[in-house]
């Protein structure tokens, strides 16, 4: 198939701003309350993100912060500014609380 023959795109990924094809059927799952990653997001990587800026900071653990991190996104893409904010956000509510662990 040709690239000028794939279907235009029709939503952008919430984490890193990219333009992508959600198929139909994704969007009928939607509107019968089942949330598919592709709604959100255009890749994996990126839907990690988004659990991980979309979960209460309390819950979310230094381990699990660190493996979203570790991840890269394809094609050399960055999350958007919002984005990066919360996860900066999240990186220093975790450093405090381990500051706080060391202090007891």
């Amino acid at each position: 198939m040709n690239r000028k023959d794939l279907p235009e795109a029709n939503a952008t990924c919430e984490t890193c701003g990219h333009r992508y094809r959600v198929c139909k059927t994704c969007a009928q799952m939607r509107s019968r309350g089942i949330d598919s990653w592709r709604i959100h997001c255009d890749c994996v990587e990126c839907y990690h993100i988004y659990i991980l800026t979309h979960t209460e900071q309390e819950k979310i653990t230094k381990e699990e912060f660190d493996f979203v991190m570790s991840l890269e996104l394809p094609e050399g893409r960055e999350p958007t500014r919002e984005v990066q904010k919360k996860l900066d956000g999240i990186e220093h509510y975790l450093a405090e609380q381990d500051k706080d662990q060391k202090e007891i």
